[in-house]
């Protein structure tokens, strides 16, 4: 997972360096998402099967593993071969989210979303982009908008990665492999990973909650 989370930053890197075009850097994190997204399934199925095995050996070798275990396992397995439902959910059940169906990923295929996030992002830039627009045109300020989007696709990316690894540090733990911090460590990065990929939203909730208490942007 360490490797991963390294060649995906190296890969998302020239997004930043490189003074390419916002329709490429969108191209580019699509296609680390999607591939990270195979990754993650693949690894997801290979913990699912290796809970059936468990399961088997309990049954016919009585070999002394713990049900727990096995039911993390499997349930790490769904989480992993299932991610976007897992996010919808974890931000459906923990974050004030009714009515989000499925996750936003403010790159697509097509390129840049102009649906996803559009409130949350009208809210967080919409000044900002006026005041550029008024001083330096509508283009500069079309072109700052793209960069935001590019900056919070990255995140994403990142974000949606250490839910990965959040998951997949439930199955350590159940296996016994890592008892750094428990059950609890790898709940807590799911968590924050899933507020991460859902950035816009939780920056909009953070600015209305600072307004109600007085202080003003």
């Amino acid at each position: 997972m360490k490797f991963l989370i390294f060649l995906i930053l190296a890969f998302s890197f020239p997004t930043f360096a490189l003074d390419e075009s916002s329709k490429y850097s969108a191209e580019l994190i699509f296609i680390i998402l999607k591939l990270v997204k195979i990754v993650v399934f693949l690894i997801g199925l290979t913990v699912f099967i290796g809970a059936f095995v468990y399961m088997i050996k309990i049954t016919t070798e009585g070999q002394k593993v713990s049900p727990l275990s096995v039911a993390i396992m499997v349930l790490a397995g769904a989480l992993l071969m299932n991610t976007d439902t897992a996010l919808s959910t974890f931000g459906n059940t923990f974050f004030d989210k009714s009515g989000s169906a499925n996750v936003c990923y403010i790159v697509e295929e097509s390129g840049l979303s102009n649906s996803c996030f559009s409130n949350e992002m009208s809210g967080l830039s919409g000044q900002l982009k006026n005041r550029i627009e008024k001083s330096s045109g509508a283009a500069t300020s079309e072109l700052f908008i793209s960069k935001v989007k590019i900056i919070l696709g990255i995140l994403q990316l990142i974000g949606f990665v250490y839910f990965c690894v959040g998951v997949y540090g439930l199955v350590e733990v159940s296996r016994g492999s890592n008892k750094d911090g428990g059950y609890g460590k790898s709940i807590t990065t799911m968590l924050a990973s899933s507020l991460i990929v859902d950035l816009p939203h939780t920056m909009q909730n953070a600015m209305n909650t600072l307004e109600k208490i007085g202080v003003n942007f």
